[in-house]
């Protein structure tokens, strides 16, 4: 209980005169992991007295990239602990190729995302503060059918999702001096989840579920 007491003492402390109070800009790098469930269907028109072959596929899928964005926001301290709220986007490449069959196969693409998260940070010593965020994110996906002979690829059907996510974040911030910090963050966001369905030339229908981790390190400015 003591040591309880004292590490809200020192908390207080140092929040009281902290750098880390303002406006802010950043720019950060880092990986992005999507990870996918895949269930597909596939009808086949059948030749025998006109049934249909069902073929079925399940499986996780995975694809990495890395990304750079930026972020800004403002924040302030309110009985020793931080809070604020922040922006951020990035322009990323995650390009994930669902393979059905022979003849034809999914990729699955997005290219950015955006959003805004609340953090509340704990100051671990004058300069070093521990933060969690939640927010939501905006981003653009599309699934796209990809058939291996041209001669039927009916413009490789597609379908494209813009859709806004809950996502969370786990961070360690560290200023360097009065202005310049350097920050190290882990966010999860549950998204996205796309379905689509093509009718030539065969019946079929992919449903993806997935969920993004994601691993940033950044430089940024507090004025």
């Amino acid at each position: 209980m003591k040591i309880f007491f004292a590490l809200v003492f020192v908390n207080y402390i140092f929040a009281t005169d902290s750098p880390f109070s303002g406006f802010y800009l950043g720019k950060q790098v880092g990986l992005n992991a999507l990870v996918a469930a895949k269930n597909s269907v596939s009808i086949f028109p059948g030749v025998n007295k006109g049934s249909d072959e069902k073929f079925k596929a399940r499986g996780n899928l995975g694809a990495h990239t890395l990304l750079v964005g930026w972020y800004g926001g403002y924040g302030s301290i309110i009985n020793a602990y931080y809070v604020g709220i922040e922006a951020y986007c990035n322009c990323n490449q995650n390009n994930m190729i669902l393979t059905k069959t022979k003849e034809e196969s999914q990729k699955f693409t997005n290219t950015f995302n955006a959003g805004g998260k609340v953090r509340i940070g704990y100051f671990l010593c004058e300069d070093m503060m521990l933060y969690v965020g939640m927010g939501t994110e905006y981003s653009k996906w599309q699934l796209k059918t990809i058939k291996a002979n041209p001669l039927i690829n009916y413009d490789n059907t597609h379908v494209s999702a813009t859709q806004l996510h809950f996502a969370y974040a786990l961070g360690v911030e560290n200023h360097l001096n009065e202005v310049i910090f350097l920050r190290g963050e882990y966010a999860y966001v549950n998204g996205p989840k796309i379905r689509l369905r093509s009718d030539m030339p065969i019946s079929s229908t992919v449903k993806i579920d997935a969920g993004q981790h994601r691993f940033t390190g950044s430089i940024g400015y507090r004025f």
